[in-house]
């Protein structure tokens, strides 16, 4: 019989959020990004293409006639983003809109940001050989990480075709080899993407039926022990 107390302790320490100061601003290059106004559920999808550090972000997000109106210089708005595994979160103000050429928003440079660790799954290491693709595109890359609910993977950008694309919350095959099992192939559904120098950086989520899946599971069950 499992200790109230105890369990409740080791999800506290498993969600713990962390706060800091000027966070590396590593972090932000090429993030996917929700930004929503306070106390409002509506999310507008982003992606950060440029910033000043200490001085602001910049990012481009889709701007439609009922936005702009609330979307103004001075407003606060809460921006969030996931990057390797860490849910990230912060307050900003935003500085400037642009409408011409593109839809481009300033947001003022976060002094403090929290974020918390949001893994269910012990990850494993690695550098695998890996091909990821749909209708739009097609990827030669290396998983940088794997657990049973999904992985990293990397793409880098010498690889891919002008026009090819797979996009946040799309559905993608995933093929590749593990020692003792063979080829694997499964679906996955990108759920975070950023870009470090000249590569592409994707967090997928494994789709949980079929029995690829499951060779996985307790292969990397085995490995645990």
């Amino acid at each position: 019989m499992s200790n109230s107390k105890t369990d409740g302790a080791k999800k506290d320490e498993e969600f713990k959020v962390n706060r800091e100061h000027w966070a590396d601003h590593s972090i932000y290059y090429g993030a996917s990004v929700h930004v929503s106004k306070i106390f409002e559920e509506e999310k507008l999808s982003g992606r950060i293409v440029g910033l000043s550090e200490y001085n602001y972000l910049i990012l481009e997000i889709p701007l439609v006639i009922g936005h702009r109106a609330r979307y103004t210089p001075g407003s606060t708005v809460i921006v969030k983003f996931v990057n390797e595994g860490t849910v990230y979160g912060f307050y900003s103000e935003i500085l400037q809109v642009h409408y011409d050429p593109a839809p481009i928003m300033y947001l003022k440079y976060p002094s403090e940001v929290e974020s918390f660790e949001f893994r269910a799954y012990k990850r494993f290491a690695g550098r695998t050989p890996a091909r990821m693709f749909n209708d739009e595109a097609h990827y030669y890359c290396l998983i940088d990480d794997i657990s049973s609910g999904g992985c990293s993977l990397s793409v880098h950008q010498a690889s891919l075709k002008d026009k090819e694309h797979i996009s946040l919350d799309e559905k993608a095959q995933l093929v590749f080899s593990l020692s003792g099992l063979g080829e694997i192939e499964l679906t996955c559904v990108v759920k975070s993407m950023s870009q470090e120098d000249d590569t592409l950086c994707y967090g997928v989520e494994f789709d949980t039926t079929g029995e690829s899946f499951e060779q996985i599971r307790q292969y990397l069950e085995m490995l645990s022990r």
